[in-house]
């Protein structure tokens, strides 16, 4: 989870055997961050590669955004990175339904 360009919370999925380490983090959070094309839209499915984790494969990554005013001049963008091991579609559709859950209970804490 990022909010901004700062990592403020990492969950890993306990049944996963995808572990990154600090690196991983570090190119994921710029990709997402710097990409405008990630960021003008509201939810992204992208490949990724993370050296640290395997330079010879390749992730799916879900990106959401939830913009919300942290001030009444400024807006800040909560952006959800859900990494999938497979391509497989149905893998879009799970991390999706996912996103979903996030932003029930968020939307409670949160007017965004």
């Amino acid at each position: 989870l990022l909010c901004g360009e700062k990592l403020i919370m990492h969950l890993p999925n306990p049944s996963s055997w995808l572990l990154f380490d600090s690196s991983d983090f570090v190119l994921l959070s710029t990709l997402v961050c710097s990409s405008s094309s990630l960021r003008s839209h509201e939810q992204n499915w992208v490949p990724i590669c993370l050296p640290s984790f395997n330079a010879n494969a390749y992730l799916q990554a879900y990106v959401a955004h939830f913009p919300f005013s942290d001030t009444e001049i400024s807006t800040t963008s909560l952006s959800l990175v859900l990494v999938s091991g497979t391509s497989d579609p149905e893998s879009f559709r799970v991390l999706h339904l996912a996103r979903s859950s996030f932003e029930d209970e968020i939307s409670k804490c949160i007017c965004y």
